[in-house]
């Protein structure tokens, strides 16, 4: 079957380790969506932080963001689609992590909430400017964010809990898998764990998204390198794998391509571009 779709995760697949999009990458994307495939960016980020030349990319209409919880219309400027938690569960969420001092986040109808002294305290815990310019620009500040969340009364799309690194955070995940068997339990960085409504991912959302156009998953290709993309590489016709991909993911995968840094995502674009994945 022709690829018609391809939805590609950003960070660790279509942007490098600085957030940067390689030139090979852009020129393959653009090459896609000149030749009429639908090019899909599938984030854990808001909307809003998306880069912009993404998103002025041919053949790209639609965005799967927090995780699968939003499906944007970039030409109608609305959600198609926007899943969440109810208040009650995200203050689950919330005792959870000030019971073990965790930072912690809520996305929020197109916000990302973050108390005033978490997001003073960001750049000591993620020593990364790279991080830093990815996350804090995307965050609201606010003095009490329970307070925020009530306030603002619509489903809540994501929460997450911060850590120093990939070490502290593993040391606990399957605790929070454990302690949260009725949610999505997922990562998509080096120092966060990211919590959902259950069945909702990249992979539902990219399966309601061929819904609405009619058309087939198997005539999707994906692109992705941690667990919250799992899903969408299962879902996908073609899933493909960054060279820098978790073991699960690569495992899920139908191939595996080049690191984010080396351009694996163009790479494996001119390759299905030329027919070599079916």
């Amino acid at each position: 079957m022709d690829i018609s779709l391809i939805a590609y995760d950003l960070d660790g697949t279509a942007l490098d380790s600085q957030k940067n999009l390689p030139e090979r990458n852009r020129t393959a994307l653009e090459a896609a969506g000149q030749s009429g495939r639908l090019l899909v960016p599938a984030t854990g980020r808001l909307r809003k932080a998306i880069p912009p030349v993404l998103m002025r990319l041919p053949g790209t209409r639609y965005a799967i963001t927090e995780n699968g919880a939003g499906l944007w219309d970039e030409a109608e400027q609305t959600y198609r689609l926007q899943e969440g938690f109810g208040a009650e569960t995200a203050e689950r969420f919330l005792r959870y992590a000030e019971s073990r001092d965790w930072p912690c986040d809520v996305y929020q109808a197109g916000h990302g909430y973050m108390e005033e002294k978490t997001y003073a305290a960001m750049p000591a815990l993620l020593r990364s400017p790279a991080l830093e310019a990815m996350m804090l620009p995307y965050r609201d500040p606010v003095p009490d964010l329970r307070r925020a969340v009530l306030e603002c009364g619509a489903p809540i799309q994501k929460v997450q809990f911060y850590f120093s690194g990939p070490r502290e955070r593993d040391a606990v995940f399957a605790a929070v898998q454990r302690d949260f068997p009725d949610c999505e339990v997922t990562r998509s960085s080096p120092v966060n764990i990211e919590l959902s409504p259950q069945g909702v991912n990249k992979g539902t959302a990219l399966r309601k998204l061929c819904a609405m156009l009619g058309l087939d998953p198997a005539g999707a290709a994906a692109f992705g390198d941690d667990l919250n993309d799992l899903e969408m590489i299962r879902s996908a016709g073609i899933g493909i794998a960054m060279g820098n991909a978790d073991p699960e993911v690569r495992k899920a995968a139908k191939a595996v391509t080049l690191s984010n840094d080396d351009a694996g995502l163009g790479v494996a674009l001119d390759c299905l571009l030329r027919g070599r994945f079916r």
